[in-house]
């Protein structure tokens, strides 16, 4: 439980819990093997529960849940339906670049759509040649008259291909970098927008990751958010609450690994005794539950700070909620798999497959590489 949580947080989190557990647990490894068969039922999920509209102001019709909020049913969906909270993460961002920067007629008019829970957004930002080197993207906006015309291939879109809204990201001053960048609200069915390659993971499987290509898309120019070139300035504020919701669904992964280990080593028995009894496997698990509960309280911390209004180390303790939390996900979910032996390795026990779904939080909202030296320019003030 996350220190500090109010009763309605509380309440919240009890009702995803349960859900989860009922509608999503028996599904899970199903959806893994079927991957496509399920992006739908998945996107229903939670639409029906209402998490599409979780962190839209009030203002703006929406339930006006924070980030603490966020990270809270995150979390619990990453213990038993990671992809569920992958689908949130990018969905959530999309929607806080747009909050970020948008004028008051167009942060009105789309958030009020979005408060209606019926509609999932996608962050386009990510191409072939532009991954961690974000600002290094090649999708053009040209300005015509009244509208915009956009050309370009975005890749490892979340939701790509099923979003009604997209958040994209295209270049309005070439040769100019991330002061060249500008963000732009495009809606799906925009002639000239259409769907290339959707991606067969090796995990995270039950969401949808996609190239969206656009061919002379015309984008109203009121659809231009903020100022132009001034989008990869809304791109890295947006981050900066994505990233611990990262963190959160990371949380939520191991946690749900090391509960499996915890019960496997009260019924697997070796050289006569349960091999929770063995202090190599005692230790192992001890390990691991300080690293799950220090990445928890690092991720609750940054979304404490970005809820507060604390910006002056905001961007260093979100790639550190982010980095960490992936990093405990996937060195709890390795040392589980060990902890399972021979039969860890095989699909007839989760941890396979939730060791192949952390491996995925440690590159996805920058490889952990790129949050290093995030963390060490803010260390040192470069």
């Amino acid at each position: 439980m996350q220190l500090g949580m109010t009763d309605e947080q509380k309440l919240l989190q009890q009702t995803v819990r349960r859900a989860a557990q009922e509608k999503m647990a028996p599904l899970v490894a199903e959806i893994d093997r079927k991957d496509h068969e399920y992006y739908d039922t998945i996107r229903n999920f939670v639409q029906e529960l209402g998490l599409l509209s979780l962190i839209i102001p009030k203002e703006c019709g929406g339930p006006g849940g924070n980030l603490t909020t966020a990270c809270i049913v995150v979390e619990e969906l990453g213990k038993v339906i990671p992809a569920a909270a992958a689908i949130l993460g990018g969905h959530y961002l999309a929607i806080d670049c747009i909050e970020a920067g948008a004028k008051e007629d167009i942060r009105s008019r789309y958030l009020t759509q979005f408060a209606t829970g019926k509609y999932l957004a996608a962050i386009c930002l990510t191409e072939p040649e532009a991954g961690s080197d974000a600002a290094a993207i090649k999708t053009r906006a040209v300005r015509q008259g009244d509208n915009y015309v956009l050309n370009g291939r975005k890749c490892f879109i979340t939701s790509g291909g099923m979003a009604d809204i997209l958040s994209v990201f295209a270049v309005t001053n070439p040769g100019k970098g991330a002061k060249g960048v500008s963000l732009f609200i495009v809606e799906r069915d925009t002639p000239g927008i259409s769907t290339g390659k959707i991606e067969d993971k090796m995990g995270m499987r039950g969401t949808q990751t996609a190239e969206v290509i656009f061919e002379d898309a015309i984008v109203p120019a009121q659809n231009l958010v903020g100022e132009e070139n001034k989008g990869f300035v809304m791109a890295l504020d947006g981050f900066d609450k994505s990233r611990p919701l990262v963190g959160a669904l990371s949380v939520g992964l191991a946690q749900a690994a090391l509960d499996q280990a915890v019960e496997y080593a009260k019924v697997r028995v070796t050289f006569g005794k349960p091999i929770a009894q063995h202090q190599a496997i005692r230790f192992m698990i001890a390990d691991m539950a300080m690293q799950v509960e220090a990445a928890r309280a690092l991720v609750y911390k940054t979304a404490a700070m970005a809820d507060s209004g604390h910006k002056a180390e905001l961007r260093k303790f979100a790639s550190m909620s982010k980095c960490f939390g992936s990093d405990v996900a996937m060195r709890v979910t390795t040392d589980v798999v060990q902890i399972f032996g021979g039969y860890g390795y095989m699909r007839d026990y989760p941890v396979e497959r939730m060791m192949r779904d952390a491996k995925l939080t440690q590159i996805f909202d920058g490889t952990n590489q790129i949050h290093r030296m995030v963390i060490a320019s803010s260390i040192f003030h470069d």
